[in-house]
């Protein structure tokens, strides 16, 4: 396997798939050496993120594994395994103090031909068994695979949508708005 630590100029995170063959190519990535990464962590810190909160904290480390397979089944298609994990503050959804939130995520997928997308018995499924495995399913257009758009979907599915700051967060006052984790202000 070939290992490769890409500039951010050097890897397009919409790939053409006959660039790569069945010996797979290792990819780290993370904010400081990709901007598409970068655009993911930003658009996290955009959701989550108010004015009070810590900005630029935040980080995304992924590793990819892409070969490209050739079958009576699929035809030409992409397989990716990969891992993604990162950091970074959200207000939590209770007292809205800065919360400090991880993530962390394992996938396996399959791009096959768009041309899949409009027969029915792939319609309603989302997995399909490729390269030995179960694998979630993809499309590449024309032989082009939106790695960007896919990283983006396995990190969000896995970011905390409720985030707290603690467990036993008492949240904020009814009545005047007080944060009762550090002010007791007497209308419970």
């Amino acid at each position: 396997m070939r290992k490769k630590t890409p500039e951010a100029s050097d890897f397009s995170p919409i790939i053409n798939i006959s660039l790569f063959d069945e010996e797979p190519e290792s990819y780290e990535f993370d904010q400081t050496n990709s901007e598409w990464v970068r655009e993911i962590l930003k658009e996290i810190e955009n959701d989550f993120f108010d004015e009070e909160l810590p900005k630029g904290e935040g980080k995304i480390e992924t590793n990819l594994e892409i070969k490209r397979l050739v079958n009576n089944i699929y035809g030409e298609h992409l397989i990716v395994r990969g891992e993604a994990k990162g950091q970074y503050y959200a207000a939590c959804v209770r007292c809205l103090d800065p919360s400090f939130q991880e993530f962390e995520c394992d996938f396996r997928v399959a791009f096959i031909n768009s041309r899949y997308e409009k027969e029915p018995e792939y319609e309603e499924i989302t997995h399909i068994f490729a390269d030995g495995e179960d694998v979630e399913l993809y499309f590449h257009e024309k032989g082009k695979a939106n790695v960007k758009e896919m990283l983006h979907e396995q990190v969000y599915m896995h970011l905390e949508p409720l985030p707290l700051h603690a467990e036993d967060c008492k949240g904020l006052c009814g009545q005047c708005g007080s944060n009762l984790n550090k002010y007791n202000c007497g209308h419970n």
